[in-house]
């Protein structure tokens, strides 16, 4: 009886989170929608920063995201309060190599000292799936003190850089101490199942998913590279299925926690790294207005994110299904760059061969160029004394000194779960990580495969990305992957993935990717088209 009040108690509360959005006070979004949308039509770069500021404004804007894929085109709102934004550790988005400003680890001012950031989700798709969300990160008020610490390495006169951070005993870091609170419910109407192993048919079926889960999350920095973080939450998976191709198909054997969801205690603790390294040469000194070669200068971000977590699944009906599972994702990055230190008029420019001319349009695309506007004063009759109608106007793309460019990013990224059951316990197989297109957390992986094509207690895989910047917020994609599935880890070999490679397109808002749609080959299957949604609110 406690278990099923509970699973009420909490189904109602997410049920009731789209109620609480038209609670939360109606504010007046950013600057950006606010002039950029009435021109819409006049410009095509106020078109962009329209359509960027409806899904990424605060405190209030649309998303697409947070449908698992297959569910057909989602469309959802977010409502949340920024004024007081809280990162007790989140990777802050890669750094804009076309900034004047340019900064790899900005100072906190801007944002570390505020105490509360609540939020409300909801999203629909057009199948009938839907999800909604809502929470509070918060930072307790502990005693933490202004202070200072070293940077960088000994300057020749013996003295070392430092920055500003907050200070709590001996640790003196940017991001605080943070907890996390959530809601979640999420009903999907269509979630492929393949069979179990790396060895399935190839004969989709599908089922409907409803979970419900919520907890609390705590996050400690020991050092801005270093974060230790803990959760408990409850989650009440269900299989609303009877009666369908799929329950005829498959038994307990063939699919474990097929018969029975139990509600389940969630437990997990990680470790983060976050390291972030730029290279760039010191510019010698230069007269702007002259030709100084070299043209450009290198500017590259090497970044480090990894995370280690260790996760309890623990059955509280009969422990049948209870099962433990490590994972491991590292995402190792460059992020190229340069900056100009030749000074190239526009004139020059036109006048040089069909190839050099290309490349150097290539650089003012990716770098950015300076539009300079020269007006000619109308002239006076001489007669009359009245001023002459007209006016002429001329622009010069030239390059400028120290104009940053941008050059893609290019991504190696890993993944590895391994799940483990104690004697007599099984693993339900709707808990068990898949690969091929997205999951259900939209997490790509194997992209020439269908969605969830491969699934089994242990998983792994990797990614191989370059993606550029080419307009606007579009971009382009290259990609290699490979990965497999397997029943223990010896079946996580190098001998046994799976691998495909294409390109595609990218659409990024606020300097990340937050959609990509892609042509994969390698899968023996000819070409596959597919795309993905990143999930974010």
């Amino acid at each position: 009886m406690p278990c099923r009040f509970q699973r009420i108690h909490i189904r109602s509360f997410a049920l009731t989170l789209a109620g609480l959005w038209l609670l939360l006070p109606n504010t007046v979004s950013a600057q950006t929608m606010k002039y950029s949308c009435p021109n819409f039509f006049a410009d095509i770069h106020q078109s962009l920063d329209c359509i960027e500021a409806l899904f990424s404004e605060t405190p209030a804007h649309l998303t697409f995201s947070s449908i698992p894929p297959g569910n057909g085109m989602a469309l959802g709102g977010v409502l949340e309060d920024k004024i007081h934004y809280v990162s007790p550790f989140a990777p802050r988005p890669d750094p804009d190599l076309r900034a004047g400003s340019f900064q790899l680890e900005p100072d906190f001012e801007a944002g570390y000292k505020s105490l509360v950031h609540p939020y409300v989700t909801v999203s629909g798709s057009t199948n009938g799936s839907w999800f909604a969300s809502g929470g509070l990160d918060w930072l307790p008020p502990m005693h933490y003190g202004a202070g200072r610490r070293f940077v960088g390495p000994v300057r020749p006169n013996g003295s070392r850089a430092t920055k500003s951070c907050h200070r709590l005993g001996p640790l003196c870091t940017q991001s605080v101490f943070g907890l996390g609170f959530a809601g979640t419910h999420r009903s999907v109407q269509t979630v492929s199942f393949y069979g179990l192993g790396p060895g399935s048919p190839n004969i989709k079926y599908t089922y409907p998913f409803n979970e419900t889960y919520g907890g609390f999350t705590a996050s400690m920095p020991v050092f801005d590279w270093l974060t230790f973080s803990g959760q408990i939450e409850n989650r009440q998976p269900e299989l609303p299925v009877a009666n369908s191709a799929f329950n005829t198909n498959f038994t307990e054997a063939t699919a474990p926690g097929i018969a029975s969801q139990p509600d389940f205690m969630h437990y997990k603790i990680a470790v983060k790294t976050l390291f972030r390294v730029l290279s760039e040469p010191v510019s010698p000194d230069a007269d702007p207005t002259k030709e100084t070669p070299p043209l450009m200068k290198r500017r590259l971000v090497f970044g480090f994110l990894n995370e280690a977590q260790y996760h309890w699944y623990s059955d509280l009906s009969t422990g049948h299904y209870s099962f433990q599972q490590f994972v491991f994702s590292g995402d190792e990055s460059i992020q190229l760059g340069s900056i100009i230190e030749e000074y190239v008029p526009g004139t020059r420019r036109s006048t040089f061969p069909f190839l050099k001319r290309a490349f150097y349009d290539f650089i003012a695309h990716s770098c950015g160029v300076v539009d300079r506007h020269e007006k000619s004063s109308p002239g006076v009759d001489p007669v009359t004394g009245k001023t002459l109608p007209g006016e002429n106007t001329r622009t010069s793309n030239d390059l400028r000194v120290t104009s940053p460019c941008d050059f893609g990013k290019l991504d190696l990224k890993t993944h590895l779960a391994l799940s483990h059951a104690s004697d007599g316990s099984v693993i339900p197989f709707y808990m068990q990580p898949t690969i091929g297109g997205s999951d259900i957390d939209s997490l790509t992986s194997l992209r020439g495969f269908a969605d969830y094509r491969f699934r089994a207690p242990d998983a792994t895989f990797l990614q191989l990305e370059y993606s550029v910047p080419i307009w606007g917020p579009l971009g382009g994609l290259l990609f290699y992957d490979a990965g497999n599935v397997g029943q223990t880890l010896s079946g996580l070999s190098f001998a046994h993935l799976r691998q495909d490679a294409g390109a595609g397109a990218t659409v990024r808002f606020g300097g990340s990717v937050v959609a990509q749609a892609y042509l994969a080959m390698g899968a023996g299957h000819g070409v596959h088209l597919g795309y993905n949604l990143v999930k974010f609110f």
